[in-house]
């Protein structure tokens, strides 16, 4: 009776078929990301955005953010700009709008030597190649916004929108997709939740320092910026052809990305494992740089005499803030 009841039990027992399918486990990819602890669980971003986190909502959560990001940035730009009715040079806001002037008036030989003692165009050329698609469109809805010397100092309302929203739409074509593509493939290597990827977007989005100084003071940094923020997505997927590319719009865009270039530099040096990879970064760092100048007259002067220049004050400039850190002091 004792064996039976034993052969009984064994029977009832569950076995696990070798067929059976196992758990799918949970990746970064997996419509489940969800599912995942959240990084900034109690964080203050988290508590705004939570409400979404069920994957259904989470395409509603990248409208808001994007949504949020504009109408912040709207907001700034009610306020007043740099050089705001401060005749006779004004600030910033005017140096982007003379450019804009000069480079449509001008053949291309002269916009880096036109009047350089009223805000000369010493950027590196995509921001006058900038400017000028800027200032075509603009002259479009009123020429008088950019006339040659004739509208020097120009504030008028309809001028400043212009103005605030070409900033917007830049920061939109440029930096905003890339940041919430670099959110997208950190979530992807790190196995971060869709959730916590909106929240690492959300937070580089309304750093208020970048918002402050391109729709409060009014600058484009956003564009050079958003070229970093394409080397690093690059850098990595180990994409090293297409981060030299980038780096290079990077700084040719606004000399203030050198600011970057040693740690760009040797990251890249650091991962280039065979002699032909050399050869081909290289190759795309100068078929990039020729690329960009060739539209400008005299490379040659204008590399060596304006570029070299503003490049070589930056790098001083960089140097008069960091030495006196380590007790050094640069001699002007």
């Amino acid at each position: 009776m004792a064996k039976t009841k034993k052969r009984i039990g064994k029977q009832v027992e569950p076995t696990q078929s070798s067929n059976a399918t196992p758990t799918p486990k949970l990746t970064a990819s997996s419509p489940h990301t969800t599912h995942l602890k959240s990084i900034f669980k109690n964080s203050p971003a988290y508590d705004l955005l939570h409400y979404f986190e069920k994957a259904p909502d989470q395409w509603a959560a990248r409208y808001i953010l994007v949504l949020s990001s504009i109408i912040l940035r709207t907001a700034v730009g009610l306020g007043g700009h740099s050089g705001y009715k401060n005749p006779p040079m004004y600030g910033d806001f005017e140096a982007q709008r003379h450019w804009m002037e000069l480079t449509i008036h001008l053949p291309t030989s002269d916009w880096y030597f036109f009047d350089l003692q009223y805000w000369g165009l010493d950027y590196p050329p995509l921001t006058a190649y900038h400017s000028w698609i800027l200032g075509k469109l603009g002259t479009l809805i009123n020429p008088d916004w950019f006339s040659l010397n004739t509208s020097r100092g120009l504030e008028t309302s309809d001028l400043r929108f212009f103005m605030r929203v070409s900033s917007i739409v830049s920061e939109l074509a440029c930096y905003i997709p890339g940041v919430l593509l670099l959110a997208n493939v950190f979530g992807k290597k790190f196995n971060l939740s869709r959730m916590d990827q909106i929240i690492f977007a959300l937070i580089i989005l309304t750093q208020p320092h970048l918002i402050l100084i391109d729709h409060g003071h009014f600058q484009y940094n956003s564009v050079m910026l958003g070229c970093f923020v394409y080397t690093i997505v690059e850098l990595v997927q180990n994409h090293l052809v297409m981060a030299s590319i980038w780096f290079v719009c990077c700084i040719n865009f606004k000399q203030m990305g050198l600011y970057y270039s040693v740690f760009i530099f040797f990251y890249i040096l650091s991962q280039l494992r065979k002699f032909k990879d050399l050869v081909a970064v290289g190759l795309a760092v100068l078929v990039t740089q020729l690329i960009i100048c060739f539209p400008l007259p005299l490379i040659g002067q204008l590399l060596y005499h304006k570029l070299f220049i503003v490049f070589s004050l930056s790098i001083v400039d960089y140097l008069k803030i960091k030495l006196p850190i380590f007790g050094v002091q640069l001699m002007s």
